[in-house]
């Protein structure tokens, strides 16, 4: 047997699945040398240096298959059952030394020393290596293979990256698809010339389609004529396109005259899409806030309008309420002198009467509560009723106000229907489980309270009795008790009245 088939002898032991996997990596060799050729020939570069670097790797291909071939040969032969001569030694020898001088011309060129290292391992699959080698062959064979197709896979990654740094037409597609803009470069019939992968994306979700005529979809654009899904908007006095998922796009056109030497203008149009949907998105908060306050500030102005009209009716209630308060005071000293049997003579009844209006007119002016309460003492008192105030009323101008008003009804009452001679106040702070300190307050029967529960600790409570006449029955309230209820409920107050053993008002406030 010859020398030079012992390492075929060696090749034939080894497993078939080995035979499988060095016949992949012939295919996926070639086909990255294959590719890095290609690429290598749209990297734009200076013309000598493109032209050797092509060349040179298309010799390299050559040899590649010239190794696949021979590859191709042995299995043949093994799947026949015979041990043929490795073959293909002129090819061999002719490929590598093309791909020698090739390698030569393209490291003084490139200025790299890279391709002479391509060249030695060219060189293990030469003839005579196989001569001297034997059954090693096999492994320098194999070896030189995995090297082709690593080398292929690095420059295929060295072109992609060198065209995307380079400034060349394939660069220039890749820069404008990384765009998140889209942009379209017409001809002035509308042709397309370039459109970036945004563009064609946002053609086929706005009309379902890629248009070849940039001119046609944007009309399509100014109509309205647009896909299901999609709608148009107004947006800075533009028309902008919202997508089914959300985003919204402004889509423009602008002429581009390119007047090359002066002697042949030529008309372009750009179409470009914008996405503004960050901007669209912050108007329409914009406006939903805008429309919010609108009507907040439309439901302030009817609020106003009815806190105008209740204040009126509150101020009339108030004024209709005092006034019945001190008409009944004055009438009650009217109604216990004629009981009294005393003379009314007409200064009596002209001092009475100056007297209320002087008292009516005080509600604007509001006089202190310590001066309303001595005034009540002093006309009571001139009717023979002690009214005695153990404690002090509270200084607050509204609490104040309410407190005056319950004292004068509560002692109008004791004297119109108990004929009492001596009316008793007690005023006190409230603590927090509520009125103390009364006999009779709480478990009397009788007992009647307002709606309405009073805060827990703090506050003013009363307790008003008399010596009078206890009452025969059950006492039906009427205007003067629910007035008292009414003006003590705005502020949590409580007004509870007992009839036995005897006649007790208590109030909290």
């Amino acid at each position: 047997m010859r020398k030079g088939a012992a390492w075929i002898n060696s090749f034939y032991t080894w497993p078939w699945a080995s035979y499988s996997v060095i016949s992949l990596a012939f295919a996926l060799g070639v086909l990255f040398q294959s590719l890095a050729a290609v690429l290598c020939f749209f990297r734009r570069r200076r013309a000598r240096e493109r032209a050797a670097e092509c060349l040179y790797e298309v010799i390299v291909l050559a040899h590649m298959l010239v190794c696949s071939a021979m590859h191709g040969q042995i299995l043949l032969a093994y799947n026949l059952l015979f041990i043929p001569p490795s073959g293909f030694t002129g090819e061999r020898y002719i490929s590598f030394v093309a791909l020698l001088a090739a390698a030569a011309v393209a490291a003084i060129v490139m200025k790299s020393p890279r391709q002479l290292v391509d060249a030695a391992m060219a060189g293990l699959t030469l003839p005579i290596i196989e001569a001297a080698a034997g059954g090693v062959f096999a492994w320098l064979f194999i070896t030189a293979l995995f090297y082709w197709i690593t080398r292929s896979i690095f420059v295929c990654v060295l072109s992609v990256v060198g065209m995307k740094a380079e400034l060349s037409a394939l660069s220039i597609k890749f820069a404008i698809d990384s765009l998140h803009t889209g942009v379209m470069f017409c001809e002035s019939n509308g042709y397309v010339l370039l459109a970036n992968t945004q563009m064609q994306r946002l053609m086929e979700a706005v009309t379902g389609r890629a248009w070849r005529n940039g001119l046609r979809f944007y009309g399509l654009i100014e109509m309205g004529d647009i896909g299901q899904g999609c709608e148009m908007a107004r947006f800075e006095g533009q028309n902008i396109c919202l997508l089914p998922d959300g985003a919204a796009w402004r889509f423009g056109a602008t002429n581009i005259i390119y007047d090359w030497m002066k002697i042949v203008p030529r008309k372009y149009i750009q179409i470009t899409a914008t996405d503004i949907t960050e901007q669209w998105r912050l108007t329409e908060e914009l406006r939903l806030k805008n429309g919010e306050l609108l009507r907040r500030q439309n439901g302030l102005r009817v609020t106003i309008s009815n806190l105008n009209s209740l204040t009126q009716v509150w101020e009339t209630q108030n004024i209709k309420m005092r006034t019945h308060d001190i008409l009944g005071e004055r009438l009650t000293v009217l109604l216990r002198t004629i009981r009294d049997e005393r003379n009314v003579d007409a200064g009596m009844l002209r001092s009475l009467a100056r007297g209320m209006f002087d008292e009516i007119k005080a509600i604007q002016n509001a006089p202190s509560v310590r001066d309303e309460l001595d005034s009540i003492q002093k006309t009571f008192g001139s009717v023979g009723v002690d009214v005695i105030i153990e404690g002090e009323a509270p200084e607050d101008g509204e609490a104040g106000r309410i407190v005056v008003d319950i004292i004068r009804e509560a002692v109008s009452n004791a004297v119109r229907h108990g004929f009492s001679t001596q009316v008793n106040v007690q005023i006190g702070v409230k603590d927090a489980s509520g009125v103390g300190g009364a006999d009779g307050v709480g478990g009397a029967d009788g007992l009647s309270s307002a709606d309405g529960v009073s805060g827990a600790g703090g506050g003013f409570y009363m307790q008003i009795t008399d010596n009078g006449r206890p009452p025969p029955a059950a006492i039906v309230e009427g205007g003067g008790i629910s007035g008292m209820r009414e003006k003590v409920a705005p502020y949590g107050g409580t007004v509870m009245v007992a009839t036995v053993p005897s006649f007790i008002l208590t109030v909290t406030i």
